[in-house]
């Protein structure tokens, strides 16, 4: 599932940013967390400044005032994005994207596969490459990485980038991406946007 996979590289406004990338420390001391913060748990606090967003089967919370756009992909595959807003124009905080594909097309670990292929293919340099567990998921697995882009003028930036793949246990198959350039506000609060996310059963009717 390439739209998931990864949301066809880096699109839209993610392309535009310019500003080089720092790693994104604290997230990476989120991933213990990120294993006790899913569908069994009661829904999490929604930190200070953010708003909630409740999607059919997950739930995360993201910095009040971005930008959410709802897209379905050539194939069909549903996909959200939220843009952090512009410091310049063209230049843009940050941005989390959702992919959802049920039921999912591939066996997981192609559609990991998948992602490595297409990281050696356009240069996307990965650091993190691990499974995590995640309540109420059959398999989960974070990827770390940085991808090289070039913004609408042409100049050379870099974003880091986290995916969370999960794979629940109705076969449906979630990616959680966010994106972040170095500085900014954005980039010091998206551990809490990662953290945020849970995994929730599919009410009646969804899906």
């Amino acid at each position: 599932m390439g739209a998931v996979g990864k949301m066809r590289s880096v699109t839209g406004t993610a392309i535009q940013m310019t500003m080089r990338v720092r790693t994104l420390a604290a997230a990476v001391a989120c991933a213990a967390v990120l294993a006790g913060c899913f569908a069994g748990d009661p829904e999490r606090a929604t930190p200070a400044g953010f708003v909630r967003y409740r999607g059919e089967g997950y739930t995360f919370a993201y910095p009040a005032g971005w930008t959410l756009r709802r897209a379905t992909d050539e194939r069909g595959h549903q996909l959200l994005h939220i843009d952090g807003p512009d410091v310049t124009p063209g230049v843009s905080l940050g941005q989390v994207s959702v992919g959802r594909e049920r039921p999912a097309k591939l066996p997981f670990e192609e559609q990991l596969g998948q992602y490595r292929a297409l990281s050696v293919m356009s240069g996307r340099k990965v650091s993190v490459d691990r499974e995590v567990k995640v309540s109420g998921a059959e398999r989960a697995h974070r990827f770390e990485a940085v991808q090289p882009v070039r913004t609408s003028g042409g100049q050379p930036a870099q974003l880091q980038i986290i995916d969370i793949y999960v794979l629940t246990e109705d076969r449906t198959l979630l990616d959680f991406v966010v994106r972040a350039p170095e500085g900014g506000a954005a980039t010091a609060r998206l551990p809490e946007v990662l953290a945020s996310f849970q995994v929730r059963p599919v009410e009646r009717g969804q899906g």
